[in-house]
């Protein structure tokens, strides 16, 4: 049995997609990601975010948004005028993005200290 060490993950909700891309895109596409990261940062709703690239240097790429519940709860985020303003930054690469969804951390949850 695993054993586990709460982070205190449970005010959140986590939202997952990933971006496969051309490789003649892929600096492109991280200088749009830095312009527009300006937006979801402004967001009171946004805790944290992290765009991540696949470890064997694949032009794969995966953004993870973490989210106020509380918050996310009472507005919903169709109404964040912060994450469609980056959404929009990004568009030219929406035909290479995956929206895997919304996620709520689990009990196994674990980081080292």
């Amino acid at each position: 049995m695993a054993v586990t060490r709460p982070t205190g993950g449970r005010g959140k909700v986590i939202e997952v997609m990933t971006f496969d891309l051309p490789r003649e895109d892929v600096d492109d596409f991280l200088q749009a990601v830095e312009s527009a990261q300006v937006y979801i940062r402004r967001s009171p709703l946004c805790l944290k975010y992290q765009l991540s690239r696949q470890a064997d240097g694949e032009p794969s790429f995966l953004l993870r948004v973490e989210w106020s519940r509380n918050r996310w709860s009472a507005q919903g985020l169709s109404s964040v005028d912060e994450m469609a303003a980056f959404d929009l930054g990004t568009s030219r690469y929406r035909p290479f993005r995956r929206h895997l969804g919304f996620f709520t951390v689990t009990d196994v949850d674990w980081e080292e200290p």
